[in-house]
This record gives structure tokens, C-alpha cells and sequence, in this order.
């Protein structure tokens, strides 16, 4: 007989007088596994009579010695198992001896082979000398491995045929049951499959183990387990009892009821205390009162309801349902409640929020376990009585893991971060090591509290104490980093999980980047988790959603909710629809998030409608906003946030009755507001400030400190509180009377005051941050140098160089807008015969506005204009609101719609211009558009004066970037070496300095403006800056694409007064010499330029048009940027001409002529501008090389006087420009 397979073959072969020979002939797969050296065929020699005497033993294989001189006496039959090698031996007396050949010494170690007789038992020798043996062997795949001998021969295959097959079959369950290929469904059916075949799928005990099987070990195995029980002729108590307990345990308890009742059903199966325990356990895990009367009835009908086992579930299941009164009678009625009873009965006592209940049971007993100590701390922990958790912990005669995880996790749940960090260092000096439930827990403090220096300590501690493999512990690492406003240390702590990453690894991630507004990274993020084989979950879609609604993705968005259900197969929840909600408002889409709410198909809870009456507010919308005021009444009539939230959409309609109305109401109904506060981490310990608070020391320190803040903002950047945050932000703080003490604030100086110079500051505040409090942030990290992150309930700010990363998209546009929308009212009723033209899409809205500078302008359908004062404020003329000031507000073409803005992201940062062994710092500033990759670029250079800065261009770069059409931009404003923010070295600067520095600036590889094409870049320029371009570009130093020279001039102050003879040339540079000189020069600069008078003269001779536009703020501001050191240096070289690019007229229109046909050229000439600069710009009307000339309000500044006319126009040039390319 030959038995072959793909791994090896075995020959049997014996005659009457021949011994037994086996040969076995192995094959490089069979070799790999056994380690065996070449292929060879092992033979095995057995004597034609022999008597065995058999008994069976086990032995470890690593007991097995031989060497080809060895004579046996014993066979050996060799079973292999994936994780432990046994060797069955049955001892064997023969009669004579046999011995293995030459090179098989290892042989009974290497291969699984069983060698038995035919003889039967007291019998004598056997008659047939023929024996038939089968070989199997076991696969190393997810099913069970065989037995090597299956059958003995034929004398003994009748008389133990069944008896052999149930044994076989109990074997590979013993096996596979601690096998790692069982763990799943699949490798149970084929075991069940094994079972068939064997002929034992009727016997209760194999089937009662499977059931067990599927129901403890597999999660997905419950409806097979059902399915066996329901098809097993004759279940008994056991296979009931186990599937009961699977579905108690599961995530649908109310089955294992169902189970209960039907094998109540059967009548002859009677429920026994395990039946009753799984099934109270079942109620309780779904809160069914109803069920544990029930069972409770049942178990008293059938004389269990005593039973200590069934009576302690009881008193869980009635603590679970919050009955405590019914919980304790059942304890008192327990004749001999054990430890388990008395815990139980504390543990509904705290479920049941009797904590001096709880607190009176556990003092009668007489003996205490760690279990009881830990109830009762979580209880206390729970009920937010920490006193007397601390006092329990302090008593506590051991502390275990538990004990010391609870405290950790439970101070940190309660707020009391400091606390949670305090329990965590005792755990460390206790020296006990803290378990993944405490690391987790201090870490979700970390994260919630702001604390990044210790959440950093701790990622050491971690990476140090071999826990980094913990899969929870890492997701808590991501989450920590992400909350405190470090994503790149998230992502490094992500990407090192690799194939350790859980859902909840993915989820983590992508709600860090959505609460920093990364969207389209988040969506990258999505899609490789996806890609990986990992499925998402609700979780997933909710941060995902949330992520596409901070970035504004809106089509993306609706893609993923529609993909839900129909490709993931997840039923939108709530939150799903909630975030969808979010996502329309924040775009200004509030009519169609008002229809998505009413065609939910699930009723809409009381923060759906909160979502939209938020961007209500924030848009104004007051119409929308009394409908879903109106809805909120009918669900959460008292909810403070709604009615300031409608408080707010008033005022910035300038209902000031309704306003008035509403705080009286929130008064007389008692409705507070949401009290604010801010954390600040001060040596790894976090410090809470709450509004102009003085309670604590570090209150008044706080206090003190802000005062000198606010001085010096007020001298160094012309800082003005916004006072128009107490008007519309008024739930930020619990005294709004006081913007200039908010939380957030009070914060800032406490940790200037505390923390290292230079040191970063992060702030964590459970509101949103107000405008005011963001402008003293930027201004802040600008002035002291620092780098400042703040978490409000919205998103992260990082301020750093008087720039936030929000790009102001929180405290511009809409914001600045209420302020000067709530006076349109005050227009319409002085001039009636005007009307303003609003938006068709949404009517409560002008069809134009500009990005909020001084001169603000409305559609008038009557030709002429009537001037108009109003109060507003320049948001983006420095980086800070400025004082109130009166504008006239004229009538002007409206343009775009609001619809059109969208978000401006702005980067500011420095580039070291190497200029004659010198490495200058220039300071420059970029401005895009998050979404928009295909933009072209636009380079932006201020006047060339003594008070120039690209703040001039910054609300020019940030209306022409957000606007959408036919080609979208991305600008970049440049300060002139030597003036503004750059570095203001003492050089020999001239004309040729400058253009050197632009063309530098253009074609450097190092500048930020080198990877700009020649068909990719318009230079827009003002005053000597746009003819330095014109000249450079005359010259073929730079090749724009198209050139924007706005108010140019070619002459400076001084020889365009007094000329340019020989005489004056002379004195000029004495002049010029004598300003940069070292002591005189500052006297006599500090008397001409460097003075509050002067510079007020000259913005409102020739730099503003209208005088009323100069404002206190925009003079001090000019005044700091000439009080800085070396700022002499430029100013003397423009002042006496040595900066003119020409020397005359016909020099200044040569250079214009010579671009005739080489590129577009557009002059923007000014009404108000100086005679004799007018006269310059004129003589460019029709001149050769000019493609487009236009005239605007203003005087030689009109890009930052009036914003929002010179934006348009530009935009208009840019648009006619390049749609014709």
C-alpha cells in the first residue's frame, strides 16, 4: 500500500516471514518543517512475531535521545501541534529488539509517525500477520491536523470504530480550541464540518463546546451559535445558559432574553441560577426595568431569587435601572450576602446617586477587599465628591493599579487637571509602574487641559518604559499632540504605529487636522485608511465631515455623506447631520442648511437648530434667525448660548429694543451665561483665569501684568480696544463691560510674566475668541517676540510675527461688516430717495462691501453721490482695530456679490537678502487662498518713503485674492530693505540699490518669488516703486507679464519743490549727509520727519485725500516705524532725490513708451493727488506703452486710503488682461 500527498510519501510492505518495513520518503516542504538535512528514506524494522503489552504515557519530545547505535525498545507515536510539541508513547514490550539505520538518530524528533502492532489484547499472537495502516497528516493550515494513525488494523476496527472517531474528534478540539487559527468563524465551520465527518455533530458535549465556542470567543459567531442550538435535537441547560450569556455580553442584549424565553418554551429544560444571572445581566446591560421585574418574578417562581449568585445580578441589574430602594431590599433580603453582594449593593447605591447610602453601607462592613476600597473611590469620583475621594484614597490601607488609574482618570474627567498630573507623579514615586488605562487617562488630561510641556515629558516617559506598543496609548499620543496645536508631532507619532494602527489610530488623526483646518489633508488621510483595508465607522464620518466644514469643502462633504450609506453602508446618526449643517452655514449657504434640517428623516435635536442659528449670527441673517429661534423654544426654551446668540443678531441690526428685551428676559427667568475661562500651562502646571477675577494671587499678578501690556501695545503698535466685542461677542464673558480683561488676556500676562523670554505660550479657552483679544494676540507675538497658540471652541489660532494662522477669517469680512451694516439703517432714513441695492440670493445683505477699510462703498441707483458720515474701523491698515474715526462713505458700481469671498490664508515671514557681504532681513508677506493651487502670482511693492510699509497693500492683496474668476491669485507684498519690517542697515543707498533688491528679490533662487514664471507674475507698485519696476523691466531685469503702476511719481520731496540745478544738487547732499550722521543727524531727522506733526502734515497735504481719514492710531503707528533704529538711512537718500529713478520728464514717458506691445501697462492716476505729481500722472493720459489709464479717489496713497476702489480696479485690469490669454 502507497499513501501520497503533496508533502511527502509513505510505502508499507510485509510478507509471512518478512519484518514490517516502512520507508517514509520526505520532500523539501516536509524537510523545511522538520529540519531535516538531505532526502533520504527512513526504514523501520520490525520483527514477524512479537508480543506487546501496551500502556499509554506522556513525555516531553526534548526527552528523546537516539543515535544510529541506539537499540529500542519503545515506539513512540508522535503528535505535532502548532504551539506545543507532545509525544504520546505507548511502551511496548518486544521480543526482540529493533534498531533505526545509519543517519536517522533524530529521527522520532523530526517527523510524526506512529508504528503499532495488529496483535490483539490477552489473545495471544495474531493470526493475519497483514496489518493496514493509514497515514494522515495534519495540515499547518486554519483546520485541525489529523491523527498519524487513524486505524489499528482490521481485528480491531469493528470493535472500536466509534469509540476511536469520538476520541479523534475530541482531540482536534482540544488542539484547535487553543489554536490562533480558531479565532475566527470561518475556522469553526470547519471544525463543526470535522464534527460531521466524525459522526459526533449529535453528541451534546461536542456541539455544548462549540456553542461555547461561538458564543465566548468569536464576536460574530452569535446567530451561528443560535443556529447550531436551534438544529441540535436535544439541547440541554448548558448550550441554553452559554447563548444567553454570548448575547448578554454582546452588543444585543435584548436576545439574550429571546433565547431565555424559548428555552422556557421547551418544557423540558428548566432555567437553573446561571440562566437566571445571564439574563438579569441582560436587562440590566440595556437598562430594561421592565425585563428585570420580569426575571426577577421568574426567579422567585422557581425558588432562585435567593441564590447568592442570582441575587448579587439582581442588585446590579436594579442599581444599572437606578432603582436603589428595590436594590437594597434585595441585599437585606440575602441570608448570607457575601463580599461580591456587599460591593454590588455600594454600586447601585452610586449608580443611584445615593452617595451617603453608599457611604453607610460600606461602613457596616466587616471585611474590606481592594474591590471595596475602588468602589467606593469611583463612586465619590463619579458623583464629583473628589474630597472625599481623596480622603478614601488616603485611608486605603493598599493601592493597586486601579486605585491609582481611577484617581488619575476621574480628576481628569472632573476638570481638575493639576490634580490628575499630581496623582501620576505619586504613581511614579510610589514606583509602580502605571498600566495603559492611567497613561491613557493623564495623557486625555494633557490633551484637554493644553498642558504640551507635560504631554511631551510624558511621550518620553512612554517611548522610555517600552509602552509605545500599546495601540490605546499611542492613539491618546495623537489625540494629545493634535489638541495642543502640534500636528506635526501627531503625524510622527501616527506614522510610527504602521501596522499597529486601530480605527481609532485613523479617526485620531483626521480630527486633528480637522480641528486645525487641514481639510484636504484630512480627506488624504480618510482615503489611505480606506486604502489599508480599514473600514471606517461613524466616528470616522463625523470627524471627517467636521473636517470638510472648517475648510470649507463643501462639495466634498456632500460626497462623503452621500457615500455613508450607500458605499460604506453606515446610517447617517445626528452628528452626521449636524456636521452637514455646520458645513452650509459656515459657507452662508443658511437657506439651503434650513432646508437639509427640515427633510432629515430623523427628528432634528436642539443643537441641529443651534448650528444654524450660530451661523445665523454670524451672517446675520435675522429672519432665519427668529424662525429657528422659534424651533429652539420648543426643545431647550432655556439655553442661555441661543438667546445672546439672537441677542447678537440684533444688534448687529441695530435693534437695540429687542436687544434690550432679551437680556431683561434672560434676568427675570434667571438664565446665566456661560461663564469663560482660559488655561495657560505655566511650568507644567495648568493656571485657570476666568474674567477680571481677583480672587488669587496669580490674579492680581495677572492683572498687573496685562496693564503693562496694554501700555505697551498702545506705544510700541498703536493698539485701540475694540469696544465692539462687548457689543457683539457678548457670551465670551461673563462681564463683557471689560474686553480689556478677558480670560484670554489675563492668561497671556500670566504667562509673560512667568515663563522664560522668548518661551512659546499656549492657551486653551472654552469659548470663542474675540476680536479683540485675537488683535492683542497678534500684536503680542509681534511685539515681545513669542509665539502664541490659542484653542477656543472653534478651531486653533498660532500667532507668530503679528500674523495668526486663521488668517483673520474669524474677525474679518463678516464681522467687520456688522459694524458698518448696523448704520445702514441710519443712511435709508436720512435719505429716503435712495436706495440701497441688495442681493437677490439674500436679501439682508448689500450686493457690495469691501473688505472693511475706511472707505466703504454702497450702491446708490441715483447718478450723483451724497457723502455720508458713519463710524467704522481699518481692520487690516495695521494689525490691530483702530480708533473710531468718521468716513464718507460714496456711492460706487457694486461688482461682486458677497458670495464670491472666500477665505485668505496669510503667511508674513523673512528673507536675507545677500547684498555686498551683507545678509539683510527682509520682511514680506504672502497672501492665497487655502483650496487654490492653479494661481497666479502678483508682487506687491510699496511707496518708497519714510513711513512706508506693506500694510498700505495688505487689504488691496486680501480683496483681490479672494475673489473668484476666471483666474484666481496669489499676491506677495515685499518691504524695501532699509524701510517698514526689514532690517534698516546703515548703507549708500540709491537707485540702483533699490532696483538691485527688486530684481534680487524676482530672480534669487533663494527668494520666495523664484519659482514665478514670466507668464506667471503682474508687478503692482506705488509712487518711486512702480517707475523702479517700469525701469527694470525697460531695462530686462525682470520680465512680468503685466505692470500696475498706481499714483506713480519719479521725483522726491525735495527736487520736485526745488529742482534739480547744480546748485541744489550740492546741497541736497549735504543735506544727506548731515541726516545721516550720527548725533546731529538724529536731531535734525527727529525735527523734519521723525515727529507726530510732521507726519500728520504730510498725510493730510499729499498722502490722504481726505483729511478725516487721518486718525491718531495710523499717526502713531507711522510714527513707531520711524523710531526704529536706522530708519534715517532711506528716508535722507529719498528726501534729496538720490532714489529718482529719471531726472526729468521725457526720461519718465521714454520708459513707458519703450514697453509699447511688449506687455500690458496700467496707470492708476488719483483725483487728490499733489499739482505737481497730478501733472506726472497726467502726462501718462494716451502716452505710448500705457495700455489702460483710470483715475480713482485719493491722493498718493489711494491703496491705502480707499482699498476697496483700487482692489476693484486692479482686479478688472487682471481679469481684461489674462482672459484674453
Amino acid at each position: 500500500m502507497v499513501y501520497t500527498d503533496f508533502e511527502h510519501s509513505v510505502s508499507f510492505r510485509r510478507d509471512s516471514t518478512s519484518p514490517l518495513t516502512v520507508e517514509l520518503t520526505c520532500t523539501n516542504v516536509l524537510r523545511r518543517r522538520i529540519h531535516l538535512f538531505t532526502d533520504e528514506t527512513k526504514t523501520f524494522s520490525l520483527p514477524a512475531e512479537q508480543t506487546i503489552d501496551h500502556h499509554t504515557s506522556f513525555i516531553p519530545l526534548n526527552e528523546l535521545t537516539s543515535s544510529p547505535d541506539t537499540q529500542h525498545n519503545v515506539v513512540y507515536d508522535i503528535v505535532r501541534s502548532p504551539d506545543e510539541t507532545t509525544v504520546i508513547s505507548r511502551q511496548s514490550k518486544i521480543t526482540n529488539n529493533y534498531s533505526l539505520g545509519n543517519g536517522c538518530s533524530t529521527i522520532l524528533r523530526e517527523i510524526d509517525m506512529a508504528i503499532t502492532s495488529s496483535s490483539s489484547r490477552g489473545r495471544g499472537v495474531v493470526e493475519s500477520k497483514k496489518c493496514k495502516i493509514k497515514t494522515e497528516i495534519y495540515k499547518a493550515n486554519k483546520a485541525a491536523e489529523k491523527l498519524l494513525i487513524d486505524s489499528y488494523g482490521p481485528t480491531v476496527i469493528t470493535q472500536t470504530n466509534q469509540r476511536r472517531r469520538r476520541m479523534n474528534a475530541l482531540f482536534a478540539w482540544k488542539i484547535t480550541r487553543k489554536d490562533q487559527y480558531c479565532k475566527n468563524l470561518r475556522a469553526l465551520t470547519q471544525i463543526h464540518g470535522f464534527f460531521i465527518k466524525s459522526g459526533v455533530d449529535t453528541d451534546s458535549y461536542f456541539i455544548g463546546k462549540l456553542i461555547l465556542h461561538c458564543a465566548i470567543s468569536i464576536s460574530d459567531a452569535l446567530p451561528y451559535a443560535r443556529r447550531l442550538l436551534l438544529c441540535f435535537p436535544e439541547p440541554d441547560a448548558f448550550m441554553f445558559n452559554t447563548l444567553v450569556r454570548g448575547y448578554s455580553e454582546s452588543d444585543e442584549p435584548h436576545n439574550s432574553v429571546a433565547v431565555f424565553v424559548e428555552m422556557m418554551r421547551k418544557g423540558f429544560i428548566f432555567p437553573d441560577s446561571f440562566s437566571f444571572a445571564f439574563v438579569v445581566k441582560a436587562a440590566a446591560n440595556f437598562r430594561s426595568l421592565r425585563t428585570g421585574f420580569q426575571m426577577h418574578c421568574q426567579a422567585l417562581k422557581h425558588g432562585l431569587d435567593s441564590h447568592l449568585f442570582v441575587a448579587t445580578t439582581l442588585i446590579g441589574m436594579y442599581g444599572e435601572c437606578g432603582c436603589v430602594g428595590f436594590a437594597r431590599k434585595v441585599f437585606d433580603e440575602m441570608p448570607q450576602p457575601n463580599l461580591v453582594a456587599w460591593n454590588a449593593v455600594v454600586t447601585a447605591c452610586f449608580r443611584g446617586n445615593d452617595v451617603s447610602g453608599a457611604r453607610e453601607i460600606f461602613d457596616k462592613m466587616l471585611v474590606r477587599n481592594h474591590t471595596s476600597w475602588n468602589v467606593m473611590l469611583a463612586g465619590y469620583i463619579k458623583a464629583g465628591e473628589l474630597e472625599c475621594a481623596k480622603r478614601i484614597f488616603s485611608e486605603m490601607p493598599h493601592r493597586d493599579d486601579v486605585s491609582w488609574s481611577t484617581m488619575i482618570v476621574g480628576f481628569s474627567h472632573n476638570g481638575s487637571f493639576n490634580e490628575s498630573f499630581s496623582y501620576f507623579r505619586e504613581l511614579l514615586r510610589a514606583e509602580m509602574r502605571p498600566n495603559e488605562v492611567s497613561l491613557t487617562g493623564v495623557l486625555s488630561a494633557c490633551s484637554q487641559s493644553g498642558a504640551f510641556e507635560f504631554g511631551k515629558t510624558l511621550h518620553g516617559f512612554v517611548e522610555k518604559s517600552g509602552y509605545s506598543w500599546i495601540v490605546s496609548v499611542n492613539n491618546a499620543l495623537i489625540d494629545m499632540y493634535s489638541r495642543c496645536g502640534n500636528v506635526p508631532m501627531a503625524r510622527l507619532v501616527f506614522e510610527g504605529m504602521q501596522e499597529k494602527r486601530s480605527i481609532v489610530s485613523w479617526t485620531s488623526m483626521i480630527a486633528g487636522l480637522a480641528m486645525h483646518g487641514h481639510g484636504e489633508e484630512a480627506i488624504r488621510i480618510f482615503n489611505e485608511m480606506t486604502e489599508s483595508g480599514v473600514m471606517p465607522d461613524e466616528i470616522s464620518f463625523i470627524s471627517l465631515l467636521y473636517a470638510c466644514s472648517h475648510a470649507g469643502l463643501i462639495k466634498e462633504g456632500e460626497g462623503y455623506f452621500s457615500k455613508m450609506k450607500r458605499v460604506y453602508h453606515i446610517e447617517p446618526a445626528v452628528e452626521h447631520y449636524g456636521c452637514m449643517v455646520d458645513l452650509y452655514g459656515r459657507s452662508g449657504k443658511l437657506q439651503k442648511a434650513y432646508s437639509f434640517i427640515c427633510q432629515m428623516p430623523i427628528p432634528p435635536t436642539a443643537i441641529v437648530w443651534r448650528t444654524l442659528l450660530g451661523a445665523c449670527s454670524s451672517h446675520g441673517n435675522i429672519e432665519l434667525a427668529e424662525q429657528v429661534k422659534q424651533r429652539l423654544n420648543e426643545l431647550d426654551p432655556n439655553n442661555s448660548g441661543d438667546l445672546v446668540l439672537l441677542s447678537n443678531v440684533y444688534a448687529t441690526a441695530g435693534k437695540w429694543k429687542d436687544v434690550a428685551s432679551i437680556r431683561k428676559s434672560m434676568i427675570v427667568q434667571r438664565i446665566k451665561k456661560i461663564t469663560a475661562w482660559s488655561l495657560v500651562e505655566v511650568g507644567k502646571t495648568m493656571y485657570k483665569f476666568t474674567a477680571c477675577e481677583k480672587k488669587k494671587e496669580i490674579d492680581i499678578e495677572a492683572h498687573e501684568k496685562l496693564k503693562e501690556i496694554i501700555l505697551r501695545l498702545r506705544d510700541e503698535a498703536g493698539y485701540a480696544p475694540e469696544v465692539a466685542s462687548a457689543l457683539y461677542d457678548v457670551e465670551e464673558e461673563e462681564k463683557e463691560d471689560q474686553v480689556s480683561k478677558h480670560s484670554e488676556k489675563l492668561a497671556l500676562a500670566f504667562a509673560l510674566a512667568r515663563l522664560p523670554k522668548g518661551a512659546n505660550i499656549r492657551i486653551v479657552k472654552n469659548l470663542r475668541i474675540c476680536r479683540d483679544c485675537h488683535a492683542v494676540m497678534k500684536l503680542t507675538s509681534r511685539v515681545y517676540g513669542v509665539e502664541i497658540v490659542i484653542r477656543d471652541r472653534n478651531r486653533f489660532h498660532s500667532f507668530k510675527d503679528g500674523s495668526c494662522s486663521c488668517g483673520d477669517y474669524c474677525t474679518s469680512s463678516w464681522f467687520w461688516f456688522k459694524s458698518l451694516k448696523s448704520q445702514v439703517s441710519t443712511f435709508e432714513s436720512s435719505f429716503p430717495s435712495f436706495s440701497l441695492t441688495r442681493s437677490s440670493k439674500n436679501p439682508n445683505f448689500l450686493d457690495y462691501f469691501t473688505s472693511m477699510a475706511a472707505s466703504a462703498a454702497f450702491s446708490i441707483s441715483s447718478p450723483p453721490f451724497v457723502p455720508f458720515s458713519c463710524k467704522t474701523r481699518r481692520p487690516f491698515l495695521l494689525l490691530t482695530p483702530k480708533y473710531p474715526k468718521l468716513v464718507s462713505v460714496r456711492a460706487s458700481v457694486p461688482s461682486i456679490s458677497i458670495d464670491d469671498k472666500s477665505p485668505v490664508q496669510t503667511k508674513t515671514s523673512t528673507w536675507q537678502w545677500k547684498f555686498k557681504g551683507n545678509s539683510i532681513g527682509i520682511y514680506y508677506e504672502e497672501h492665497g487662498r487655502e483650496k487654490c493651487e492653479s494661481a497666479k502670482n502678483i508682487l506687491m511693492i510699496p511707496t518708497i518713503s519714510d513711513v512706508s510699509t506693506v500694510e498700505e497693500w495688505r487689504s488691496v492683496a486680501k480683496d483681490i485674492v479672494q475673489r473668484d474668476g476666471e483666474v484666481n491669485w496669489r499676491a506677495t507684498i515685499v518691504d524695501w530693505p532699509g524701510l517698514g519690517y526689514s532690517a534698516r542697515p546703515k548703507m549708500d543707498y540709491d537707485t540702483d540699490v533699490m532696483e538691485k533688491f527688486v530684481v534680487d528679490f524676482m530672480n534669487s533662487p533663494e527668494s520666495p518669488m523664484s519659482q514665478s514664471g514670466n507668464d506667471d507674475l503682474v508687478i503692482m507698485g506705488g509712487g518711486h516703486a512702480a517707475t523702479l519696476a517700469i525701469r527694470a523691466t525697460q531695462r530686462g531685469l525682470l520680465k512680468p507679464s503685466a505692470i500696475a503702476a498706481v499714483a506713480p511719481t519719479w521725483a522726491g520731496p525735495l527736487p520736485i519743490v526745488f529742482g534739480r540745478d547744480s546748485s541744489m544738487v550740492s546741497r541736497y547732499g549735504m543735506l544727506r549727509g548731515t541726516l545721516r550722521a550720527p548725533g546731529v543727524g538724529w536731531m535734525m531727522y527727529n525735527m523734519l520727519v521723525s515727529n507726530e506733526k510732521s507726519i500728520e502734515s504730510q498725510y493730510k497735504s499729499h498722502v490722504y485725500a481726505d483729511q478725516t481719514n487721518v486718525t491718531d492710531a495710523i499717526i502713531q503707528s507711522r510714527y513707531e516705524l520711524t523710531k526704529q533704529k536706522g530708519s534715517r538711512y532711506v528716508p535722507a537718500a529719498f528726501l534729496t532725490g538720490l532714489l529718482d529713478p529719471v531726472s526729468s520728464r521725457e526720461e519718465f514717458l521714454q520708459l513707458f513708451a519703450d514697453l509699447e506691445g511688449k506687455l500690458p501697462v496700467m496707470v492708476m492716476s488719483t483725483k487728490g493727488a499733489p499739482k505737481r505729481s497730478k501733472a506726472e500722472m497726467e502726462a501718462l493720459r494716451g502716452a505710448k506703452g500705457v495700455s489702460k489709464f483710470v483715475e480713482v479717489e485719493g491722493a498718493l496713497l489711494p491703496q491705502e486710503e480707499y482699498p476697496s476702489l483700487v482692489a476693484q480696479e486692479l482686479y478688472n485690469f487682471l481679469q481684461e488682461t489674462f482672459a484674453k490669454c
